[in-house]
């Protein structure tokens, strides 16, 4: 019986340990959730954006081709709101990064770089607006 105080006392312990265990374990797992949510996320954006390309494909030259649009030609309040929703998912890109890992940033730092590169509407809107965007988005655009 003069035992059993050490036996609790190691048993508490074991208890503590697997209970810590548990814990980071869960944190883990909730970590990945949110990455994965966030992840899953930005493809739904791109999702989007992508959707209203293809349902007005004559915008497309606007932010493939570098050609650039003018506020008196017809098509530039649908090419305006489209490249609205072309940096807001830029700039949700950019301010889950650490959501994709460090080599992943590699290449999306590219992707935003060419997607801003080809769009004289888009760089414009950024440059006029880069009080309303991530600064680490106008960094990446040189934009500021």
């Amino acid at each position: 019986m003069d035992d059993l105080p050490d036996i609790l006392s190691i048993a508490s312990d074991l208890v503590t340990i697997f209970g810590l265990l548990f814990v980071i374990y869960q944190v883990r797992q909730l970590e990945r959730s949110v990455r994965s949510g966030a992840v899953s996320s930005i493809y739904a954006e791109a999702a989007e954006v992508r959707k209203t390309l293809i349902d007005n494909p004559e915008l497309l030259p606007y932010f493939f081709d570098d050609i650039d649009i003018t506020p008196d030609h017809p098509d530039y309040p649908k090419a305006r709101v489209a490249a609205e929703m072309h940096l807001n998912y830029l700039e949700h890109l950019v301010v889950e990064k650490d959501n994709f890992g460090k080599d992943n940033w590699k290449s999306w730092s590219a992707f935003i770089s060419r997607a801003i590169g080809c769009s004289p509407l888009i760089r414009r809107l950024l440059r006029e607006n880069a009080d309303s965007y991530a600064k680490a988005l106008c960094e990446l655009a040189d934009c500021e």
